[in-house]
Order: structure tokens, then sequence, then C-alpha cells
């Protein structure tokens, strides 16, 4: 399965729309829950605002404070009949018999800024109506509004009861114009600084807003589930369609046989990514149509070549046996058997290392020599078989070293040589040179014979090739010669090529690089 391309696909899609979704997820989440949380303490704050601003005055018209004012005379104790929260009346900005009751000055003219003893507050707030109503929160949102001395007792106390047991006030107060935040458990306090160094606590629970949240999260859960339902089925279609024209390119190469090599990949029908895969693939279809044409052209003359002297040896023995003969009669059935035992012999030579050569195995031992060298040596040997013809070898050769097998290339040379010699007209020429030429052994044997057409020159190459057929059988051909030049040369890392001119004469070319371990 995890070397299946639409499994690798599918899961690699599964996985990105997996973290996909959670991070969108959590995100929102996250997001979600800041927003509301931010909400409440925007809702805390607004309220501890109000509560010091109504404790701190109406502004700027103050007098100095007395004690009845804070509902603290000596010696009647604390007053009960002063306006209490929400009262309305008498509170800071409110005239009372004596005028507005003692604020604090928001200018800080008084030392500390206060203009009352730090353990004294007002009674009243006259904090406007409907407070509790907007601010508390209702029973599941429970708030807590607390006025806390500067010595840690509890001034004043409205809302839901708080929970005082662990908290130690007299270490809580904030800096001046700051606020403190604080969350513990599902409670966010938040503590303010008052006038008279008291501090002012509001606290507000989260319960509410921590189950929205879970419904949230289980919500989120649902629809991510069915965003991966949705995406691994759209995936597993995307991959499905995605794979197809790989079907086809598959079920077209399957149909390819030694029978039928026509067909072809259409690039239209596949994606534009995949046009130069099926054009390699329609390229490699195409060498295998020449290959096996190549193989089937080269097994019938193989056969056809072998088949001659095959039909000279059992005609002569036939008719050697049918009678008796004399000893001359014997002997020269023998000697035209043995004629072609020995050309069979050359030609099943010639295949086998032409077969060599095709599988890379052609043997070479490779050694530092001069090109030069090979070539007098078979202009030597061959001079005779040129005499007998009037043709005239002539040559130019430089020292020409190079890393290669001298007895490959003296069979390139003999073979080329042997070809100028046969396919000369008589009292013609053949120019043989060596040089060096860009780095590269150069050998140049040029002939004045009959030539070969344009069209001839792009098959000269090929195995069982004959320009001339009965022609090149008269004088012992077998089409096999320039084929094995050229595989040798190729085999040194070289190339051999061929320019003729009808009625004017043939020119073949070897390069081979002068350096390289062949």
């Amino acid at each position: 399965m995890l070397r299946s391309i639409r499994w690798t696909l599918q899961l690699w899609h599964a996985a990105i729309l997996i973290l996909a979704v959670i991070g969108i997820g959590m995100t929102s989440f996250f997001a979600i829950q800041q927003a509301r949380y931010h909400q409440i303490d925007s809702e805390l704050e607004a309220a501890g605002q109000l509560i010091v601003a109504k404790l701190r005055g109406p502004g700027p018209r103050v007098r100095p404070p007395r004690q009845d004012d804070f509902g603290m005379n000596p010696a009647d104790g604390p007053r009960r009949d002063g306006p209490g929260f929400g009262g309305g009346g008498g509170g800071p900005g409110s005239d009372g018999p004596d005028g507005p009751l003692p604020g604090f000055d928001p200018r800080g003219d008084g030392p500390g800024g206060l203009l009352v003893p730090p353990d004294r507050l007002p009674r009243d707030l006259d904090l406007p109506p409907g407070f509790l109503q907007h601010y508390g929160g209702g029973e599941v949102d429970a708030r807590s509004f607390l006025i806390i001395r500067s010595d840690g007792t509890v001034a004043r106390e409205f809302g839901v009861p708080y929970d005082k047991g662990n908290l130690p006030l007299h270490d809580l107060r904030p800096p001046e114009h700051t606020m403190v935040h604080r969350e513990r458990s599902a409670l966010h306090e938040i503590f303010l600084p008052g006038p008279g160094q008291s501090t002012v606590l509001v606290t507000g629970s989260v319960q509410r807003v921590d189950a929205e949240l879970r419904q949230l999260i289980s919500r989120l859960a649902v629809a991510a589930a069915g965003v991966l339902a949705i995406g691994f089925a759209g995936g597993w279609l995307i991959s499905h369609f995605a794979i197809r024209p790989i079907g086809v390119m598959s079920a077209t190469a399957g149909a390819i046989s030694a029978t039928k090599l026509t067909s072809r990949i259409d690039p239209r029908r596949v994606p534009t990514e995949l046009h130069e895969l099926a054009t390699v693939l329609n390229r490699m279809f195409e060498r295998l149509k020449i290959a096996f044409q190549q193989q089937a052209r080269f097994t019938a003359d193989a056969s056809h070549e072998l088949r001659a002297p095959l039909a000279v040896v059992l005609s002569h023995t036939e008719l050697a046996l049918s009678r008796d003969r004399s000893p001359e009669e014997y002997r020269k059935t023998i000697e035209t058997c043995n004629n072609a035992a020995g050309r069979m012999k050359s030609l099943v030579e010639s295949l086998l290392l032409l077969s060599h050569a095709d599988v890379g195995e052609l043997g070479l031992q490779p050694v530092p020599m001069d090109l030069s060298d090979v070539v007098r040596d078979n202009v030597n040997l061959l001079t005779t078989l040129a005499g007998a013809r009037s043709i005239t070898l002539a040559t130019q050769l430089q020292n020409t070293t190079m890393i290669g097998d001298p007895s490959r290339m003296s069979q390139v040379v003999a073979n080329l040589l042997s070809n100028a010699i046969k396919y000369n007209q008589d009292g013609g020429s053949i120019a043989v040179t060596t040089e060096i030429i860009l780095g590269d052994a150069v050998l140049t044997v040029a002939d004045t014979g009959t030539g070969i057409s344009v069209e001839d020159q792009k098959h000269v190459f090929d195995r069982f090739f004959r320009t001339d057929k009965a022609r090149s059988r008269a004088v012992g051909g077998s089409g096999l010669g320039l084929a094995i030049c050229k595989s040798i040369v190729e085999a040194h890392g070289g190339s051999v090529e061929v320019t003729s001119e009808t009625g004017v004469g043939t020119t073949f070319v070897v390069r081979v690089p002068r350096l390289r371990q062949a």
C-alpha cells in the first residue's frame, strides 16, 4: 500500500488536510476564547473604574471632610440612616444639608492625592440605577465588588458574596494608575487602586463561558469530522483521476509485443506533466520497433548468408558420393567444401563479434599505441592486392599516439582498405592519412571508386547491407565489415563517418579520442 501512488497521494492529502483542520480549529477556538475572556475582563474593568470614579467624587468641588459624612460619628457609632448603595440621595454629586459629600481630588493636590484619612471611605457611592443588573452577570456569571481599606479590611461589598478565606487583601493593592489581572480556577479578578490607598476588587465567574467553549469544541470536532470525511472522499476521487492517464499509458505499453509494435501513446490524452514521459515512451517504442525489425532482418540475412555456402557443401558432397570419383575429383570437391566452410567460419566469427559488441563485451585490451604504425602494417600487407588491379596506395602518416586495442584497430584499418580496393576501379588510387585534430586521432581512407548514392549512405553501416549485392557476392563480401568497424570504433569512444559522390569516390573518416581509456 505504501508503494501505491494513489495511497501515497491520499495519505499526504489526508495529513495536510488534518493539519489544516486542526490548525484552523485551534486558531478559531483560542481566538473565540480570548475574545470572550477579554469581553468579561472589559466588563469587570468598566465596573471597577466606575466604582473608583464614584469613590473619587464629582471633581474639583471639594470641602474639608467631616466625620459624620462617612457614617462614623464617634459619639453615635456608625450612621444607620444615611443613604445606602444605589440610594441616589446624599451621595457624591448631590447636595446634602451641608453641601456635596467629600470626595477625592483627582488632581492630587492634597498629600498623597487624598482629602480624607486613608482608613475612611464614603458609604454612599451613588452608582447608577441598574448597575448590578448590567454588571452583576446574573447567577451564572456571578460578580463580586469589594472596596478594601489600606489595612486589608473590607469596607464595602456587594454583588455575590466573595470567599475571602485565602485572599491576603493587604498585599494586593496595585500601583497607582494601574490595574492587576488575576485568574483563579474559573474566577477572573481585577484589582484597581482607589482613593485613600484603598483597593477596588471586581471578580467574575467564567463558568458559563467555559461551558460555551466546551460546546464549541464539540461543534468544531463534529465540523472537523465532516470536513475530513468530505476531504478524504474528494482526495480519493482526485487521486483516481490523477493516475488514470498512467493507467492508459500502462495499457498502451502492455499492448506492445513483437508482432504489434505500432501502438503509441497519444500525448493529447495525458496531462501536461506527463507529456515528457509519453514522448520518452513513444521514442522507446520506436526504438524497440526498429530493433525488432533489425533483428528480424539480421536473422533473415544471416540465414541467407549461411545458406549459400551450406548449399555448396551439400551439393558437392552429394555429387561426390553419387558414384565413384577419381582422386582429382575428390580433391576438387574437398577444396570447394573447405572454401565454403572458411566462408561460413568467417561469417560466424563476424556475427559473434557483433553480438559481443551489442552487449558491451567486445573484450578490448587498450594499451598505448601509434595508429600510424597499424596503418603502415596493413598497407604493406595489401599492397600486392592493390597492385593486382593497378591501384595506387598513397600514404601520409603522422605519428598518432592513442590509447586503444591494436588488434581491433588493425581490423578496422584492414576492413576499410579492403573495401577501398574491392570497390575501386582498375587503375584507381587510394589515399590514406593519419593525423591529430583537436585531440583526436583521425584516420582517413579515400578511394576513387564508383561511390555510394546519398540514399545508400544512410544504411552503409547496417549489417548485411550491400549497395550492389551481386557485385558484393562476387568479391566475397558479407555486408558485415563496416558494421564491425563502427562497433569497434564506438567501443573506443570514437565515431566513423562516410562521404561519397557517385562516380567520383568514397571517403571514410575515423575519429578516436587519443587519451580515452577504451
